[in-house]
């Protein structure tokens, strides 16, 4: 299996801009932050994750039974 020259051309446009802003921020890595630094970093930035999400074509429920009989 050949991977892709450039794995962000996999990436969909939302994620490249997440990538980006992150990028912009010049921030420490959260391993490189205390414990206490880096709950405030991504408290302050996890608003950036919000990205929405694709719809679905169809949503179905299913029930299989088991052998224990729980479904």
């Amino acid at each position: 299996m050949s991977h892709p020259r450039n794995p962000r051309s996999l990436l969909t446009p939302a994620v490249h801009q997440l990538l980006d802003r992150m990028a912009r921020t010049r921030q420490l890595p959260l391993h490189a932050l205390t414990p206490q630094q880096a709950r405030q970093v991504y408290e302050m930035g996890s608003g950036m994750l919000d990205i929405p999400g694709h719809k679905l074509t169809r949503v179905e429920e299913l029930s299989i039974p088991t052998r224990d009989g729980a479904a």
